[in-house]
């Protein structure tokens, strides 16, 4: 979904306020680290008087990986959580301007994996030979990136088909995929587009010698050799979640737990052309919904939802579980108030560059909220919409245009008052004992 620019308030009052933000963050986080350090320090000292040259050196090395990490897991940790009401107002009114009424719009992202020849997940440089093949075969504009993980590389490519130009991206993993559509008006229309997309997808591929796979996971597990890529970036994401993890020994025992989101692929749909004003009402009633709504997504995959729904949320669990905004938002109701404390409760996003929100432009509070992860199945983004992120790869451009009417019904319905009866905690309550869904408290 394209981003919309967004600007709030008078200049110097906006800096005034936004000031807020470095100091709520530095000024406890500094006394912490210097508490550290001087511990550090005397740790030191201490031991220059009881004990050999090459022991000091050998336990200095260690004290100083130890402090850094638990620095950076700080930093992850402590993220906004003291914001004051200003600065959370100010979030808001900056929010708000992205969600602009109108008539409703329709965005996909579907994603999709890369094999090679001989079968196995694609590496960094096949997948930038299937990107760059679509400028030499379908005349795409190719755009490239820096990256820190990943250096020079091509992000994604633009494909006219018919009259609209539709994306096709590398995500995170080498073989892991995205076709991102241009807003649409109906699901007709959406079909017309990624039906074609698709279709696209699979003939590049097969020209390389590729396979290109519209399917939730992938066959091999999550600690396969080829799925667990070495790739700078890859590992740098799976640091990234034993950091979060420090404190959580059961889990730092299965390292392959933090390569997850390797093997998942989903479908995800963005709906635009909301008010702010109806927003928490709606966002209430899609999750009260969602009971109903969830084993539709699994109707055109398997014979055996329970199993693949337990599948698809694990990894969440296992790595993220501990937050409160992972699959069903842990919440009395979905408030604003309430999705904002629990925002900044959340961890920075897993890319190598937010680590300890390193990418965070302090006067910015949409840049914040971009950094910020929010797994949960449902939830508003920073193009002005709410994105559906429960449902898994949908096989064919066909089961997309189902699954997508079903979601568009459910916030029309909505919308227009007909609200369902039982209330956020028993929808939660309801999902989580549902045979389909994983229990994830």
């Amino acid at each position: 979904m394209p981003r919309q620019s967004t600007t709030s308030g008078d200049s110097d009052s906006t800096k005034s306020d936004c000031g807020k933000w470095r100091e709520c963050r530095e000024s406890s986080l500094g006394k912490k680290f210097t508490t550290v350090r001087v511990f550090v320090a005397s740790t030191i000292v201490v031991m220059l008087f009881t004990m050999d040259v090459a022991g000091v050196r050998s336990l200095f090395f260690a004290g100083i990986d130890i402090v850094q990490r638990k620095f950076q897991v700080l930093c992850i940790s402590a993220g906004f959580a003291n914001l004051t009401a200003m600065d959370k107002q100010q979030f808001f009114d900056t929010l708000m301007q992205t969600f602009r009424p109108n008539e409703l719009t329709l965005g996909i992202e579907q994603e999709f994996f890369l094999y090679d020849p001989l079968g196995n997940a694609a590496s960094h440089e096949l997948s930038q030979r299937f990107l760059v093949s679509f400028r030499d075969d379908c005349q795409a504009v190719l755009t490239e990136e820096d990256d820190p993980g990943i250096g020079r590389h091509t992000a994604f490519a633009d494909v006219l088909l018919g009259d609209e130009r539709v994306r096709f991206k590398y995500d995170h993993h080498p073989h892991l995929m995205e076709i991102e559509l241009p807003p649409v008006k109906t699901v007709e229309q959406m079909t017309e587009l990624l039906a074609p997309a698709m279709n696209t997808a699979l003939r590049q591929a097969e020209r390389l010698g590729l396979v290109a796979l519209f399917q939730p996971f992938l066959p091999e597990p999550v600690d396969h050799a080829a799925i667990m890529s070495e790739h700078s970036l890859c590992v740098a994401l799976r640091d990234y979640r034993k950091q979060i993890n420090t404190n959580r020994p059961e889990i730092l025992k299965n390292p392959a737990v933090m390569n997850f989101s390797a093997c998942i692929a989903a479908t995800h749909f963005h709906i635009g052309g909301i008010s702010w004003e109806q927003l928490e009402t709606l966002m209430n009633g899609l999750y009260c919904l969602e009971p109903e709504v969830t084993p539709l997504s699994w109707q055109a995959i398997t014979e055996n939802p329970e199993s693949a729904l337990q599948q698809r949320w694990s990894g969440y669990q296992a790595c993220l579980g501990h937050f409160p905004l992972v699959a069903f938002p842990d919440l009395p109701q979905w408030t604003r108030d309430d999705w904002f404390a629990a925002l900044c409760r959340m961890p920075f996003a897993e890319t190598s560059d937010n680590h300890r929100g390193g990418t965070v432009d302090r006067h910015d509070p949409m840049s914040w909220f971009r950094a910020k992860r929010d797994v949960s199945l449902i939830k508003p983004r920073h193009y002005g919409t709410i994105e559906f992120r429960v449902d898994p790869c949908q096989p064919t451009a066909e089961a997309v245009a189902k699954l997508c009417a079903a979601r568009l019904a459910t916030v029309k319905e909505i919308l227009a008052g007909r609200v369902p009866a039982r209330s956020f905690r028993d929808a939660r309550n309801e999902w989580l004992a549902n045979p389909l869904a994983i229990v994830l408290n």
